[in-house]
């Protein structure tokens, strides 16, 4: 189970990035020239690495129920009313997107367990105060932050087929990633066994009796 990584996307991204000359767009060139490649590099390595994990192999994505819906229209409240029941859902949390590989995930919680204990939560402090003050203007619109519970698209971001990177890059008549059926098959089913492994690694983090709970209206 190999990281997916669209090259198709990303060459497009290149160009676009080289023909920018607004120096306002210089978050976005950062991103294609440095930001992906080094994230994509660490995340294919540590995919590898999932392979060695038992538990890893043996989960599946058995039944998993998937909300869509337009922007705006409650998917975001039908998400967390269902996550209220505790411990029927497995589902993403923005920072485990960010983080797509089971051992990066779990990693990062070991190191949220010592600073629980050890440093009296003094980081996640900091990370959510952090987030208040950069998010509070649009939390009104839609309460977000690197723990809530967020939609699965963006752990797509690192293989390059992420709606996400219409933000940066918002060129809608150059870069399709919203009509996946619209692709060629080969990219098509790449991709989706890419967005499936992703899952799986999610999935691995908990119990093998938990559903996955998706909440994803971009494809």
């Amino acid at each position: 189970m190999q990281m997916h990584f669209s090259f198709h996307f990303y060459g497009k991204m290149l160009r676009l990035a080289w023909q920018e000359t607004d120096r306002a767009r210089t978050l976005a060139r950062l991103a294609v020239f440095l930001v992906i490649p080094i994230a994509a590099i660490v995340h294919a390595t540590c995919y590898l690495l999932d392979n060695l994990s038992p538990k890893l192999r043996r989960t599946e994505v058995r039944k998993p129920i998937f909300i869509i819906g337009h922007a705006r229209s409650g998917t975001t409240l039908l998400h967390r009313l269902m996550l209220a029941d505790e411990g029927r859902y497995a589902f993403f949390r923005a920072w485990e997107m960010a983080f797509p590989s089971l051992l990066e995930k779990k990693c990062i919680r070991a190191l949220g367990r010592f600073d629980r204990a050890m440093l009296g939560s003094f980081l996640e402090k900091k990370l959510r105060a952090t987030e208040d003050s950069k998010l509070a203007k649009t939390r009104d619109v839609h309460d977000t932050g690197l723990f809530a519970p967020e939609e699965d698209d963006f752990c797509q971001t690192f293989s390059c087929t992420s709606g996400f990177w219409i933000v940066l890059f918002p060129y809608m008549d150059k870069l399709d990633f919203y009509y996946w059926d619209r692709w060629p098959t080969h990219r098509r089913r790449r991709a989706m066994r890419g967005y499936h492994n992703s899952l799986k690694r999610q999935m691995a983090l908990g119990s093998e009796k938990q559903i996955l709970l998706s909440k994803n209206p971009t494809f």
